[in-house]
């Protein structure tokens, strides 16, 4: 395969990366950027500043002043500008220079760093990083009527794509997560046989289903181009609801990636309360380890500590996944894989990637994906 077509490359040299960047992406989760602040971030290998303006808006500007390259998110936020802490230039959210004060002939109007789409939705901040005007945000009904809203980030170090991966990939289950799965209250029986996996293209992507001997099924749904959607019974003792999820795994760079992800509850006024009060008790519960997550998964990943070790611990569905994504590598050379059955999800996505870059390559059209009008079912008996 031609280098400039491998799927797992996010540089906006590359086709996967100028495929990425045809859909908005986010950034951040609303609540972690508090107005009047900024934050250095990178996505898909580029650097930028990510600001709330005093008004309430968040911005995302190119990461330094062009002045002297001084990094902009250690300057101040005034209104919706942002004036760099070195010698006071200042630009508005549209990457304008406005203000040179250190200047006594001011050329301000000759200055402009780059800005890019900035929007809010559902608790996540995105950004459009492609050439042109963007579409329209894509809207997830399923996520704006009643229940609890949440939601939750994390970083990974390794290449995106092997959290893409593990999208759908129902029979990892079993083994990955039999730890947690011991204690959890919601699951479905999933460690007790290995499934059949199959997949299916929709419009909005890709359909994986598991099924198992004794009738039950699974589906977990993949969105083009990074994303995926599924739901679990709620695990508030005494609900009957559930908890859908949205997520994003975006990358960094080709080396690290982040995720994003929306969850709503669709549980009782009084289990909200509840789970409020579990989840601060579970934040409490993971700052108070004595050794955090990122330390303790290098130590499994150097063979200085076991997953057995930390089967009581808070984060340790954190630790399952981490262990056995970051255990490949910070990227996978592909070509050393040997492919079954049960991976027919990441054999259909792949193929779809594949197709899509190609036919972006040779300037051919590609295939307008749609976000699901209404909520995906995906637990089923």
């Amino acid at each position: 395969m031609d280098d400039q077509l491998a799927p797992h490359l996010c540089g906006a040299d590359t086709w996967a990366g100028k495929y990425l960047r045809r859909f908005w992406q986010p950034v951040q989760l609303s609540k972690n950027l508090k107005p009047g602040r900024a934050k250095p971030i990178r996505v898909l290998g580029e650097d930028f500043t990510l600001y709330r303006g005093t008004t309430g808006s968040a911005h995302v500007v190119d990461y330094a002043c062009a002045h002297r390259c001084t990094k902009l998110s250690v300057g101040t936020i005034e209104g919706d500008h942002i004036r760099c802490v070195y010698h006071g230039w200042m630009y508005d959210a549209d990457g304008q220079c406005i203000e040179q004060p250190s200047e006594p002939e001011p050329f301000a109007q000759k200055i402009r760093i780059r800005a890019v789409p900035t929007q809010e939705y559902l608790g996540l901040i995105f950004c459009w990083l492609g050439a042109g005007p963007p579409p329209p945000l894509p809207r997830y009904s399923a996520f704006e009527g009643e229940g609890l809203l949440d939601n939750s980030y994390y970083t990974r170090e390794c290449n995106y794509y092997q959290n893409l991966d593990n999208h759908g990939d129902s029979a990892h289950v079993t083994y990955t997560h039999r730890l947690s799965l011991q204690k959890s209250m919601t699951n479905l029986g999933l460690n007790h046989a290995m499934p059949i996996v199959s997949a299916e293209e929709m419009p909005y992507g890709i359909a994986s289903t598991a099924s198992w001997p004794d009738g039950r099924t699974r589906t977990i749904h993949l969105l083009v181009p990074n994303m995926n959607f599924f739901n679990v019974p709620s695990e508030m003792p005494g609900e009957t609801g559930w908890t859908d999820h949205l997520a994003w795994r975006v990358p960094i760079d080709d080396e690290r990636h982040y995720s994003c992800t929306i969850q709503r509850h669709h549980i009782s006024e009084e289990s909200r309360r509840r789970y409020d009060e579990v989840q601060k008790e579970t934040r409490q519960a993971i700052a108070g380890l004595e050794i955090g997550t990122r330390r303790m998964l290098e130590m499994i990943l150097a063979g200085e500590a076991s997953l057995d070790d930390c089967a009581d611990r808070p984060d340790i569905v954190s630790l399952e996944d981490g262990v056995a994504q970051e255990g490949q590598g910070r990227s996978v050379d592909r070509s050393k894989e040997h492919l079954g059955r049960s991976d027919a999800t990441l054999i259909l996505r792949r193929k779809i990637h594949l197709r899509e870059l190609r036919a972006l390559s040779e300037g051919q059209p590609l295939k307008e994906w749609t976000a699901p009008e209404t909520r995906l079912v995906t637990t089923g008996v």
